[in-house]
């Protein structure tokens, strides 16, 4: 699931939730790091274990002797798996 505020992401794991199995995984990439704890209680509550893993992606830049990295921002994961 991407995009959207924090208010579309929970109306998403609602509707989402009532309708999955036991093991089916909901992914939920984050860029706004206050949105983390309303998520992660959201799909708690609705009987998901939860990872968070933060993704750092870099691109090449040319210099003068070669290439450099630099960073893009971070993106957060927050992986849900269905337990009951």
């Amino acid at each position: 699931m991407g995009g959207g505020d924090k208010k579309t992401k929970l109306l998403i794991i609602n509707n989402l939730a009532k309708d999955m199995n036991i093991g089916d995984i909901i992914l939920i990439p984050i860029i706004d790091i206050q949105t983390i704890k309303d998520l992660k209680k959201q799909l708690e509550d609705k009987n998901f274990k939860t990872n968070l893993n933060l993704i750092q992606t870099y691109k090449s830049i040319s210099i003068s002797e070669g290439l450099r990295l630099e960073p893009n921002n971070p993106v957060f994961l927050l992986k849900g798996k269905k337990l009951i």
